[in-house]
């Protein structure tokens, strides 16, 4: 048996399971102008199997929104994700992937009049 075999259970990190994960979020709210709110989420290291073969990287993802009430229940918003366009894994196998790059969405939000 290789010291690999005689390893315990409580010598691996559950796979997928980063040890470390540090969220914040910022909000400004003024509602006859905007609305604002920064979300930042840091990964620490991990392993992609449950037995610590495949590590995947620390990686910190900055995001961000805003929105403004335009009137009768419609609110226009404009949304950033990964704003430092970070590349992190989220996969190692069979192949590495990567998560999503800098990625930008905007629309409307409509909200019904309560019954």
């Amino acid at each position: 048996m290789d010291k690999r075999e005689q390893r315990s259970n409580e010598d691996f990190w559950h796979g997928a399971s980063p040890r470390n994960v540090l969220t914040f979020q910022a909000r400004y709210t003024n509602p006859s102008r905007i609305n604002v709110s920064v979300f930042g989420r840091m990964v620490g290291k991990q392993f992609d199997d449950d037995q610590n073969q495949f590590p995947l990287g620390r990686f910190f993802v900055l995001d961000a929104m805003a929105s403004h009430s335009i009137g009768a229940g419609v609110e226009l918003f404009a949304a950033a994700e990964n704003l430092l366009n970070e590349k992190y894994a989220t996969a190692a196998t069979p192949v590495e992937q990567l998560g999503l790059p800098i990625t930008a969405r905007f629309g409307f939000r409509f909200q019904f009049p309560k019954p």
